[in-house]
């Protein structure tokens, strides 16, 4: 009888910590950290190479290029020294916008002299300046994390079920 009252007790420890660690999963940024790329898929590719820093749901950095011949690409690249968020923004997991223009403190993309405006919703991306619209994708480079966090903590979860388990039925040796 007092074996199943600390096999409860554990099962009880175990669920606990699956709730905690769970709910601090739930409380991730929308955005994972790192650094995303657009490549376009429509064929229009002057934007191609723009980049996107993002930490803590927030822009951290930029790098937004435009290939494109006819002088629409004056003052570019636009990088954190010459330019400034106008808005910015995520609703949901890696679904997220930016208006990003010059000169720095410019607050409107109608005061800008130049913008470029983005998004990523689900796989499908946008880029947009004044010379183009291009569809494409926001890769992220390096550093992507894995899908498997909640799988792995559901077996660490597990395991220590089966550890708590193996000390309270007192196979404490089978470890040494």
């Amino acid at each position: 009888m007092k074996q199943m009252n600390l096999l409860k007790l554990s099962l009880w420890t175990a669920s606990a910590a699956l709730v905690v660690a769970t709910g601090d999963l739930a409380r991730a940024n929308d955005v994972a950290d790192g650094t995303y790329t657009f490549s376009a898929t429509d064929g229009n590719t002057a934007l191609d190479g723009s980049t996107v820093t993002w930490s803590g749901d927030g822009i951290s950095g930029w790098n937004l290029v435009d290939s494109a011949t006819g002088g629409q690409g004056q003052g570019l690249p636009l990088t954190i020294e010459n330019s400034s968020i106008i808005e910015q923004g995520t609703f949901g997991a890696n679904d997220w916008y930016f208006e990003i223009g010059s000169p720095i403190g410019v607050n409107s993309t109608g005061s800008a002299d130049f913008f470029f405006e983005g998004e990523n919703v689900g796989t499908i991306g946008t880029l947009f300046d004044k010379s183009g619209d291009p569809t494409g994708t926001w890769t992220q480079g390096s550093g992507v994390p894995d899908a498997s966090g909640t799988l792995e903590l559901v077996f660490g979860a597990l395991f220590a079920l089966g550890a708590c388990r193996l000390f309270l039925r007192g196979n404490a040796t089978a470890w040494a």
